[in-house]
């Protein structure tokens, strides 16, 4: 299977869980790093979905093989024939289901374990009611650089927010719960 053959059955796949005929963007994003994560990831950062390899696939897929309608702003939709090579399952070692990264060595629990080592909680963890982290603090935790877009800053903090509850790891709650409000002062700051 091909990279674009991947992502044609992410959103095929997604949209069938969900009844839908239209899947947005970050749900594109999510679905193909959720079912293949080794695939849709950055190169250094396994954790992280890398969005411009989803990007190049959708271009490719709408433009050269017309299996998909739409773009990331409007929506994706499927093409008769994309519905029909999306269907196809995929039976190799690189597919794995939600499921079984909950209870397999995904990349969920590589991240959990990079935050719970970070430097940061362990500031937290320190400082309680006193802990507040800076801005460049916050982006190296979620693998991003100062120049990174706020829309892409917070789905990453969603991302680890999932993961976290996922697995149950009740002792980071309180600590991302305080990160994403940062995020959001941050954020308001900057558009003020």
């Amino acid at each position: 299977m091909n990279i674009d053959q991947l992502f044609l059955r992410a959103i095929y796949k997604f949209l069938e869980d969900n009844g839908q005929k239209i899947i947005q963007w970050e749900d594109v994003v999510k679905s193909c790093f959720e079912m293949f994560p080794e695939t849709f990831s950055f190169e250094k950062y396994k954790e992280w979905p890398d969005t411009w390899k989803i990007h190049n696939c959708m271009w490719r897929c709408r433009n050269q093989r017309q299996w998909i309608n739409g773009d990331a702003k409007v929506g994706i939709s499927l093409t008769q024939i994309g519905k029909t090579m999306g269907s196809v399952k995929i039976e190799n070692k690189r597919y794995k289901d939600i499921q079984e990264r909950k209870i397999g060595p995904g990349m969920d629990p590589k991240m959990i374990k990079f935050v719970k080592e970070s430097l940061l909680y362990k500031k937290y963890k320190k400082e309680k009611g006193l802990f507040s982290p800076s801005e460049s603090e916050i982006r190296s935790l979620l693998k991003t650089t100062m120049e990174t877009d706020f829309k892409t800053l917070k789905r990453n903090m969603e991302y680890l927010k999932k993961a976290i509850k996922d697995y149950q790891e009740n002792d980071l709650i309180d600590f991302t719960e305080m990160i994403d409000k940062k995020i959001k002062e941050l954020e308001e700051y900057e558009q003020s």
